[in-house]
């Protein structure tokens, strides 16, 4: 049986991929939460769609600017790197807070850090445009809109169903800050 939640987890999807064509990326793993399926489709396309771009980039890149790109890539690899592992192996498979394993709260905070970080991060742009009166700066109109959409989106995904506070938290806000 098909329930708005699902339904709206697919749009979800369908955004989230032209969101990802913006580029900007976002992470999911199932071994953190087996029931997050929709979540972790288009983790896993958005983590595609940002590898092919890099690649595309180192490729064409002059030397200079491709040891930038890896003094950025390496450190963001081993970070994640840590992440996984560290939950994989000093966290309980059984251990719970939060009526929720305790792996997919530790990991649903940080992923929650950066989403913030991510949707708040235009709002930086708009102070220079307001400084500068000069929109030469902002994004392009539908990067924030894609943006907006992919909140809301995600939002009401959120709240149908068993709320999600993870994902209602960060995309609640990505929703205040894309209206912004």
């Amino acid at each position: 049986m098909v329930t708005p939640r699902t339904v709206v987890g697919v749009v979800g999807n369908v955004i989230s991929a032209f969101l990802f064509l913006s580029p900007i990326k976002d992470y999911g793993m199932p071994f953190v939460n087996q029931n997050s399926i929709l979540v972790v489709t288009i983790n896993g396309a958005g983590l595609l769609i940002v590898l092919i771009y890099l690649g595309i980039f180192i490729f064409y890149a002059p030397p200079k600017r491709r040891r930038r790109v890896f003094k950025w890539l390496v450190p963001e690899f081993v970070y994640f790197g840590i992440v996984v592992l560290g939950t994989m192996l000093a966290i309980p498979e059984h251990k719970m807070a939060m009526n929720r394993p305790y792996r997919a709260v530790v990991v649903g905070i940080i992923c929650d850090i950066y989403n913030v970080i991510m949707y708040s991060s235009p709002l930086f742009i708009v102070r220079k445009v307001i400084k500068t009166k000069s929109v030469k700066y902002m994004p392009p109109f539908t990067i924030v809109l894609a943006n907006f959409m992919n909140s809301c989106c995600w939002t009401a995904y959120a709240l149908l169903g068993k709320v999600d506070y993870f994902i209602l938290i960060s995309k609640g806000l990505g929703s205040f800050f894309g209206l912004v």
